[in-house]
């Protein structure tokens, strides 16, 4: 069965769409109910990309997922009524434009410095306030670089407060929170800073992988079987009859 250009076609974005969808957080756990908290950590983690440094697969994977999420956004791809052929995927060019108005985004919301974005017939202002702890958007009314640019705006406007850097001091990278009260990325961060600051060390004496030395934790005793223990020199229990 011969594969037509269309259903090939897709075929990638429905493959993209669901890598978007199950785009994992920095514990390494997916929340299907929410793809839009996904697709913000996609973003988040593509603004921390070198994009020279990607292999061709890898570049691939990156087209048809900003291809896709730029087209129908967060909805389920399908092929549109009267398209003779489908659209391309994404070039360099155009991905490399909206890498760096992301990067650019991302940085200016961990540092707290407003937020001016233009789009066709939108206009908004975001800037963070100091003494309500909390971003304000206003919608004043057209063009931003990067194709997908205004649908991640909007994903980012609508949780603003709830884009925070990492407290650890060695990290600071801007992060999505799921409950008001964290202040870590992500499980190991935490539990690494605790550490820290139980024992009191140094930053110049944290080792190369961030955590203080000698800080591995204890192996677990693994289980005796239960018919006897050789290791004790107990001879198995015998469960013929005499």
């Amino acid at each position: 069965m011969n594969i037509t250009a269309h259903e090939q076609w897709l075929s990638e974005m429905k493959n993209a769409a669901l890598r978007l969808r199950q785009f994992k957080d920095e514990n390494g756990e997916s929340n299907l109910q929410k793809p839009g908290d996904a697709v913000i950590r996609w973003a988040l983690s593509l603004a921390r990309l070198p994009l020279d440094d990607l292999s061709e697969s890898d570049f691939r994977n990156l087209q048809g997922e900003l291809t896709c999420f730029s087209t129908f956004e967060l909805t389920e791809p399908y092929l549109r009524k009267g398209v003779i052929t489908p659209g391309p995927l994404l070039g360099r060019e155009e991905i490399a434009h909206t890498h760096k108005w992301l990067r650019m985004m991302v940085e200016a919301i961990r540092l707290h410095n407003p937020l001016y974005f233009i789009a066709p017939q939108r206009e908004w202002f975001a800037v963070y306030s100091t003494e309500e702890q909390r971003w304000k958007t206003t919608y004043i009314e057209d063009t931003i670089v990067g194709p997908g640019a205004a649908p991640l705006f909007d994903l980012f406007r609508g949780r603003l407060d709830d884009l925070r850097p990492c407290k650890r001091s060695d990290c600071g990278q801007l992060f999505l929170r799921d409950r008001s009260r964290q202040l870590y990325c992500s499980k190991r961060h935490q539990w690494v800073d605790a550490q820290r600051t139980a024992q009191g060390i140094a930053p110049e004496r944290y080792g190369k992988r961030g955590r203080p030395p000698r800080m591995a934790k204890p192996k677990a005793r693994k289980r005796e079987h239960a018919k006897g223990i050789k290791r004790r020199n107990l001879k198995p229990i015998s469960t013929k009859r005499k």
